[in-house]
C-alpha cells in the first residue's frame, strides 16, 4: 500500500456519515486496523491480501470502495474490479465509487472517458473501475487485475468457491495488486474456510477482526440497571465498561429481537461467536469460544524422521527416531511426556478421503491433551508417526478406528508396537469372546465417545488445548433427526479421534 494512500483518502474523499451529513473521509478503528495490514504487506514487497470478519456498520465496504477509487485514480494501467453478494449492493459500491471520484478536487480528478451502470474508466489513465454481481457466470474470466474489492463474499452462495477459483487467477501475485475480502459472517461455508485458512497462516491473507467492543460508538450511558450474571462476565472477560452493556442490552431488544444469538452473529466479540453454527450444537458453545480464547499455543511442531529395518517374519522396525521441529509439521505438542507417567490416544483414518487422518493423545491420569496429529492422505506417514508419537509418550495405548481400514492396527502389530488398545468381541459360532484390536465405531460405541468429550467440555473443559478441534466442534450438531454429527460441508475427524481417546482413556481407568 502506497505511502501516502491513507493521507489521499482522508484528505480527498467525502463520506457520508450516520447524521447524513458530507464529510472528511477520517479512518475509523476497523479501519486503520485493516489499512494497517495492508501496510505491512506493503512493506515486506508482498501481493496485499486481507480478509476481514465484520461487525455490522463498522465501515468495511466504505474503506474497500476508498482504497479501490484511490488506487485506480492514481496510478496509470491499473484494473479495479468490486464484486457484491446482490445488485442492490453492487449498485450501491458503484454509487460510493461514482461519489468519491466526483467529490474529488478538480486538480485531483482524472479525465472520465465514460461512465455507465458498471464502469467507470479513465482514458488518459488508461484505468478503470468495474463493478459485478457475485452468482454471474465467468466473472472477469480471461481479465487480469490490479485490485479487487469483493464484499459480503459470506453470502455469495453455494458457487463461492468456483467464482473465487476464477477471481483469483485474474490478479497476479505482484506487490502492486491487491484483494480485499469484507464480510459479515453467514455460518459454516466458504468464507469461513477462507477466513479459518487465514487464521492458521496456510494462506496469503491476514485476517482482521474488530470485534464490537471497540468501535466507539457501540456506547449509551448507563442507566442504571442491575447487571446479569452473563454481562458481570463479559465486563470482567472483555473489560466492558457500563456504557457498553447498556448498548448491548438496547440492540438486542431493539434491532436482534431480543434473541442473544442473534445479537452474536451481527455484532459478535470474538470470531467464534460471529460464526454460530446453522443448527444445535452437541457442546456447549459459550465454554468452547471462551477456552479457544485462553487455550495455549502449542510448545513445538514438526514431525518424526526414521529408519525402517525389515525382519524376515515380515515384520519391522522404526530406528534412529528423532522429532524435527517444523512450522507446519503434522504434530503439535502442548507438554513433553513425563517418565513413568502413562497416557492414550484416539485416532481417526480418513475413511472415504473427505477427513483427514486424526491422532489425539491424553494424559491418562488427568486428562489433558498433550498433542495431535493431523494428516491428509497417506495411511502409511500416518500410522508411522502414531507409532513415533506413541513410543515418545511412553508407549501410549493406542486406539485407532478401523471401520474403513484395518491396515493401521495390522501395520502397528508388524512394528511390534506394544500397547495396542483391543476391545471384546463375540463369536457366535463358539459362544466365546476374543480380543480385537482398534476401535470400532458403531451405534453402540459412537454415542459414548461422544458422551465421554461431551462430558470433558461442560466440566474440565481446559483440558483440552487444541483450537483447531475446538473449532470443530463448534460445527458438530444435532441433525434434524436428532444425529450427532458435523454440520453440512464440515467435519468431525477431530472431534470423533478425541471422543476416542477420552473412551479409551475411561476405559483404562476402569
Amino acid at each position: 500500500m502506497a505511502v501516502n494512500t491513507k493521507a489521499y483518502i482522508e484528505k480527498f474523499l467525502k463520506v457520508r456519515n450516520k447524521k447524513s451529513k458530507v464529510v472528511p473521509f477520517v479512518f475509523n478503528v476497523a479501519q486503520n486496523k485493516v489499512y494497517e495490514a495492508f501496510r505491512e504487506q506493503h512493506r515486506q514487497g508482498k501481493p496485499k491480501r486481507v480478509i476481514m470478519l465484520k461487525s455490522r456498520q463498522v465501515g468495511g465496504s466504505t474503506l474497500g470502495q476508498g482504497l479501490t477509487v484511490t488506487l485506480t485514480v492514481t496510478n496509470f494501467n491499473t484494473r479495479s474490479a468490486v464484486i457484491a453478494h446482490k445488485k442492490a449492493s453492487t449498485k450501491a459500491l458503484f454509487n460510493m465509487a461514482k461519489s468519491f471520484y466526483e467529490g474529488l478536487p478538480d486538480n485531483k480528478k482524472p479525465h472520465k472517458a465514460y461512465s455507465n451502470d458498471r464502469e467507470l474508466v479513465f482514458d488518459k489513465l488508461n484505468s478503470y473501475i468495474i463493478v459485478e454481481t457475485a452468482g454471474g457466470k465467468d466473472i472477469l474470466r480471461g481479465e487480469t487485475m490490479n485490485n479487487l474489492h469483493l464484499s459480503e463474499m459470506a453470502y455469495w452462495g453455494e458457487n463461492a468457491e468456483d467464482q473465487m477459483l476464477g477471481l483469483m487467477q485474474a490478479v497476479p501475485e505482484e506487490p502492486n495488486t491487491m484483494i480485499f475480502i469484507e464480510s459479515t459472517a453467514n455460518g459454516f461455508n466458504y468464507f469461513k474456510d477462507m477466513w479459518d485458512s487465514a487464521v492458521s497462516g496456510e494462506s496469503d491473507f491476514i485476517p482482521v477482526f474488530v470485534p464490537w467492543k471497540d468501535v466507539p460508538e457501540y456506547t449509551r450511558k448507563y442507566t442504571g440497571f442491575k447487571l446479569t450474571t452473563e454481562e458481570e462476565e463479559l465486563k470482567l472477560r472483555y473489560n466492558l465498561t457500563n456504557d457498553q452493556l447498556e448498548w448491548r442490552r438496547a440492540t438486542i431488544i431493539n434491532k436482534c429481537k431480543k434473541d442473544v444469538n442473534k445479537f452474536r452473529q451481527e455484532y459478535p466479540i470474538t470470531p467464534e461467536e460471529a460464526f454460530l453454527s446453522s443448527g444445535d450444537c452437541v457442546f456447549n458453545k459459550d465454554l468452547i469460544i471462551e477456552r479457544i480464547r485462553t487455550a495455549p499455543e502449542p510448545i513445538k511442531r514438526g514431525e518424526f524422521i526414521y529408519k525402517r529395518h525389515y525382519y524376515p517374519n515380515g515384520h519391522s522396525k522404526l530406528l534412529d527416531i528423532q522429532f524435527i521441529e517444523r512450522p507446519d509439521g503434522a504434530i503439535k505438542i502442548w507438554e513433553e511426556p513425563i517418565n513413568g507417567q502413562f497416557y492414550v490416544a484416539g485416532g481417526d483414518t480418513a475413511g472415504d478421503g473427505s477427513d483427514n487422518f486424526e491422532g489425539q493423545f491424553l494424559h491418562l491420569k488427568s486428562g489433558k491433551q498433550v498433542a495431535t496429529l493431523t494428516h491428509l492422505n497417506d495411511e502409511d506417514y500416518f500410522v508411522h508417526q502414531m507409532y513415533c508419537l506413541g513410543k515418545y509418550y511412553n508407549w501410549s495405548k493406542v486406539a485407532i478406528e478401523n471401520n474403513f481400514s484395518t491396515y493401521p492396527t495390522k501395520e502397528l502389530q508388524k512394528l511390534d508396537y506394544p500397547n495396542q488398545f483391543a476391545r471384546q468381541r463375540e463369536d457366535r459360532a463358539v459362544n466365546e469372546f476374543t480380543l480385537q484390536l482398534g476401535v470400532k465405531t458403531t451405534s453402540i460405541t459412537r454415542p459414548l465417545f461422544i458422551s465421554y468429550l461431551k462430558n470433558i467440555v461442560n466440566n474440565d473443559i481446559e483440558l483440552i488445548n487444541d483450537k483447531d478441534t475446538l473449532r470443530q466442534m463448534l460445527t458438530f450438531i444435532k441433525n434434524k433427526k436428532s444425529r450427532a454429527e458435523a454440520d453440512v460441508g464440515k467435519h468431525d475427524d477431530k472431534v470423533m479421534s478425541l471422543g476416542i481417546a477420552y473412551y479409551v482413556r475411561e476405559q483404562t481407568l476402569m
